[in-house]
C-alpha cells in the first residue's frame, strides 16, 4: 500500500499499519492538518504508478480531507485505518492521573 497522512505522530500510524502486517511501499507525510492541493495528489498516483500499488491507506481525518480528490485517483481503493480510544480506568483514576500530570 501506499500510506498518506498528515497527523501529529506519522511514526505512530505507520507503526500501527506496519504491525497490522501491511507492506507499505511507499509513504507521503504532510503536517499536521496539512490541505492537499492537487500537485500532491499528482505525486500521489505517480507513486502508485510507479509501485504499482492499488491501495491508498490514510486515516479518517485525511480521507476527509482527501474525499475530493478520489476521482483523480482511478482504480485505486482508498482504505481508512480508524483508531479507538479505549480507557481501562474508572473516570476517577482517569482525572486522578491526569491531575498528577498536569498538576492541576
Amino acid at each position: 500500500v501506499v500510506l498518506v497522512s498528515a497527523i501529529g505522530n506519522p511514526a505512530s500510524f505507520r507503526k500501527t499499519v506496519t504491525q497490522l502486517g501491511v507492506s507499505i511501499v511507499k509513504e507521503f507525510i504532510y503536517p499536521d492538518h496539512y490541505v492537499y492541493r492537487s500537485a500532491d495528489i499528482d505525486m500521489i498516483v505517480a507513486a502508485l504508478k510507479q509501485e504499482s500499488a492499488s491501495v491508498l491507506l490514510t486515516t479518517e481525518k485525511d480521507a476527509e480531507k482527501l474525499a475530493g480528490f478520489v476521482p483523480s485517483l482511478g482504480d485505486v481503493a482508498v482504505f481508512v485505518l480508524g483508531i479507538e480510544i479505549c480507557l481501562e480506568d474508572t473516570a476517577d483514576g482517569f482525572n486522578s492521573r491526569l491531575a498528577r500530570l498536569y498538576r492541576i
